[in-house]
């Protein structure tokens, strides 16, 4: 196999970020007494993804959320060099948040969803369309549901938006482009908040 060139991104929130996170943290402890400190592991870990996951969407989902920042450098980065990526997270929203953004910023990219909502005999086809598209591309993925199984080599970008308690999970994920049939090096960005429940995922 090419290289692999592993990436951790640790960034540090704003403060009004912060401020958010702890009132986030307290809030949940408050509610659900001697259970919220396993409610909060989940809610911190949705905020630490973006803010909008728990409150109302903002016009611009950039705006004082510097992962979001860091992802979209990344991302105009690949293509800049008329590459690939495929870009894991865990939730959902975040690749619907990605759907509706990145398009506007970015508008001849390829684009496409593999998690849980896609059929299963789906998920094959939407890899194929992005191998056999010409220009740089996305591939926005859950890690359970494209980590396993699915050849993606035509990226030879990863990003992990937000951790896993799993490392295998990961490892898996990534495996989806450094893997047989790679040709050229695999860049892997981790992106995690310091000082958050994101750093704790890292550092265990």
């Amino acid at each position: 196999l090419p290289d692999r060139i592993d990436i951790p991104q640790p960034l540090k929130m704003s403060r009004g970020l912060a401020d958010g996170y702890e009132d986030l943290r307290m809030r949940t402890l408050a509610e659900f007494g001697p259970q919220g400190g396993l409610v909060a592991l989940t809610k911190l870990r949705m905020y630490c993804a973006h803010p909008d996951l728990s409150n109302d969407r903002q016009s611009d989902p950039a705006h004082d959320m510097p992962k979001y920042v860091r992802l979209l450098e990344i991302v105009d980065e690949v293509f800049g060099a008329n590459e690939k990526a495929l870009v894991f997270s865990t939730y959902t929203g975040m690749a619907d948040l990605f759907l509706q953004d990145l398009p506007k910023r970015f508008p001849k990219i390829f684009l496409r969803v593999i998690d849980g909502r896609l059929p299963v005999d789906q998920r094959q086809p939407t890899v194929d369309a992005f191998f056999e598209h010409v220009g740089p591309g996305v591939l926005l993925l859950n890690p359970k549901a494209a980590g396993t199984g699915l050849n993606i080599t035509a990226a030879n970008h990863v990003i992990h938006y937000n951790p896993e308690w799993n490392p295998a999970l990961t490892d898996q994920a990534t495996a989806r482009a450094y893997r047989r049939k790679q040709l050229r090096p695999v860049t892997v960005h981790y992106l995690y908040f310091l000082s958050t429940i994101e750093e704790l995922i890292v550092e265990r």
